[in-house]
């Protein structure tokens, strides 16, 4: 509370100026989105990769964590890996997304997208929290202006019956995943597991890092430079 005012202080927003979603809005970039069946199945690692491997082919990269709760450690991962402006959602001031409606996730991403523009990206990766299943999670992969705007989808996953459930959640919204990532790729039983039910390329992390292996499976409307 500020007693010169008797206003509630928030920073949401402090010192930044709010954009509001616009699906239609000519992106010059294209999209690619991080998503995972649960927490702690991949997703920051994958996105992390991936830039690195886009980076060696010369491309300028954007980073965006649209949900969760404030973690800096996945934000710096993905820095580190070559970003060249990497941003999450406590930028604008929010400590946690949980709860929050998507009109509002939404413009959040739109906010952090003209930063985000500001480095003339030629792919901006965005990674969103937790598993398909999750409240925020799931109502935006259920928003079709949000889907609009992705060019691509990652998934990562624990295990077989987890990519198996996920994909066929993604294909429901009309965009199953171009890669398979994630901690299962540490097994190579799982790997085959997975390549027996499923005809999606499966990458480990090195895979990112060889141009041929990346060029060839990212989606037709991403341009390898």
């Amino acid at each position: 509370m500020n007693p010169a005012s008797d206003q509630v202080l928030n920073t949401r927003y402090f010192k930044s100026q709010p954009y509001l979603f616009n699906s239609r809005k000519h992106r010059s970039y294209k999209v690619i989105l991080s998503l995972g069946s649960s927490m702690d199945s991949g997703k920051t690692t994958t996105a992390a990769y991936l830039t690195k491997g886009l980076k060696n082919m010369g491309q300028r990269i954007g980073f965006i964590k649209l949900t969760g709760t404030a973690y800096d450690k996945d934000r710096k991962l993905v820095e580190d890996a070559g970003a060249d402006l990497a941003l999450d959602f406590s930028h604008l001031g929010y400590p946690s997304t949980y709860m929050c409606e998507t009109i509002e996730i939404l413009n959040i991403l739109e906010t952090l997208l003209n930063q985000v523009e500001e480095v003339q990206p030629n792919t901006v990766v965005i990674e969103i929290a937790d598993g398909l299943l999750q409240r925020e999670t799931k109502n935006l992969i259920n928003c079709k202006e949000f889907m609009n705007i992705v060019d691509g989808v990652m998934l990562s996953c624990y295990d077989s019956l987890a990519i198996l459930s996920g994909v066929e959640i993604l294909k429901s919204v009309g965009l199953p995943p171009f890669v398979l990532s994630g901690i299962f790729t540490s097994s190579p039983l799982l790997i085959e597991e997975v390549k027996e039910i499923i005809n999606i390329p499966v990458l480990k992390l090195n895979h990112f890092l060889a141009p041929d292996k990346l060029a060839h499976i990212l989606p037709q409307r991403i341009s390898v430079l």
